[in-house]
């Protein structure tokens, strides 16, 4: 099994990679070590040639609660978190909020993505960044951005 940041593990079962979020305490909240070992896990499968389909599942009670803002933009670096998440290196097509959706749709593998439990906001857009989603019929999505009268910040507007 190869893990990210402690947040996202591998296993490899024959040509297949599971792919799991593994911060269960926090229902797989994004915070900067999700967001990173996301980003990192997808740029590993990019470069698998072997493998050929993935997996991509959350831990525990649910898929992905979205954005753990008190660990990001309440926190002491705040400012330095929002600068790493927002920065877009010159010549990529996405910086690494959107990373976490965009990166699945550049691996020549289908992805598929197993959703439980609640898939709000920036999991909601990490699924939709896979081939193919299935979900539990007591799953529940949504887009809190929505409530706020504010536009989804990932990549949610390019992926519908």
């Amino acid at each position: 099994m190869k893990g990210f940041l402690n947040r996202v593990l591998i296993e490899e079962i024959g040509n297949v990679a599971v792919v799991k979020l593994s911060r269960s305490k926090k229902l797989n909240a994004l915070d900067m070590d999700m967001f990173r070992g996301i980003r990192d896990a997808a740029r590993y499968l990019m470069t698998r040639n072997d493998i050929r389909a993935i997996v991509l599942h959350g831990e525990g009670r649910a898929f992905s609660a979205g954005l753990d803002a008190k660990s990001i933009a309440v926190s002491t670096s705040a400012l330095a978190n929002l600068e790493e998440l927002l920065r877009r290196d010159a010549g990529s097509t996405s910086n690494l909020a959107q990373d976490v959706s965009f990166l699945w749709r550049k691996i020549p593998a289908p992805v598929i993505c197993a959703v439980h439990g609640v898939c709000f906001g920036g999991g909601l857009q990490i699924a939709l960044g896979a081939d193919l989603r299935f979900t539990d019929k007591s799953t529940q999505f949504a887009i809190m951005e929505a409530k706020w009268g504010l536009i989804p910040g990932l990549f949610l507007k390019y992926i519908l």
